[in-house]
């Protein structure tokens, strides 16, 4: 396998996002080279917001990867205050979730559910187990298992033994799925940095 040349993406948010040469971060970009995630720079963040705010017409796609970046920074925090060793297996699953939680989002965004009634969460469920996309394909070449592992990221109604069966502590879940959770994060510093609002500024 070819080494990975250093990759960095900037941002207006996080400034430099690096991508190292580890299995890790060589399948986040093959994510976010697939066609789904490239559909999410046609997604906009805030829907018809930027009819109100000009500035707001930031899409999804560089959301997500500011979710991921955020991720990382917390798992690197976690670790480091509590001395707890986080296995390079969960640290994907988790980096990976946090890439893919808005990659079954329609045009408009939230408006678009609205319309169809169907969550944004199952339609991203849909598209990373499924054997057909683009993103399903390289999680599988990656590892087999990790569609089914990821499920306990969006799914709430998962049962019990399959929750343990992915062996991802709940403190890791929350870093993506949560009520101050990477997400969070993200949107309430690129929301206010778009629109001009001072609301969602705090110091990460």
């Amino acid at each position: 396998m070819s080494k990975l040349r250093p990759k960095v993406i900037r941002d207006p948010v996080h400034n430099i996002i690096p991508f190292e040469d580890t299995d890790c971060d060589r399948l986040l970009l093959d994510l976010i080279n697939t066609k789904e995630f490239q559909r999410l720079r046609r997604i906009k963040q805030l829907g018809m917001s930027e009819l109100v705010f000009p500035g707001a017409n930031h899409s999804r796609f560089a959301h997500c990867i500011g979710v991921m970046q955020v991720a990382r920074r917390m798992m690197d925090r976690v670790a480091r205050l509590s001395g707890k060793k986080i296995r390079d297996d969960q640290r994907t699953a988790v980096l990976v979730a946090a890439l893919l939680h808005d990659v079954g989002h329609g045009p408009f965004s939230h408006a678009f559910e609205k319309v169809t009634g169907e969550s944004h969460e199952a339609r991203t469920v849909e598209i990373i187990q499924s054997a057909s996309t683009e993103v399903g394909k390289r999680l599988r070449r990656y590892d087999k298992q990790l569609p089914d592992r990821l499920a306990v990221f969006f799914d709430e109604d998962i049962e019990a033994e399959e929750r343990k069966a992915a062996e991802i502590p709940d403190y890791l879940t929350q870093v993506v799925a949560s009520q101050l959770d990477a997400d969070r994060f993200d949107y309430l510093l690129r929301d206010s940095y778009a629109t001009g609002t001072d609301y969602g500024r705090y110091d990460l």
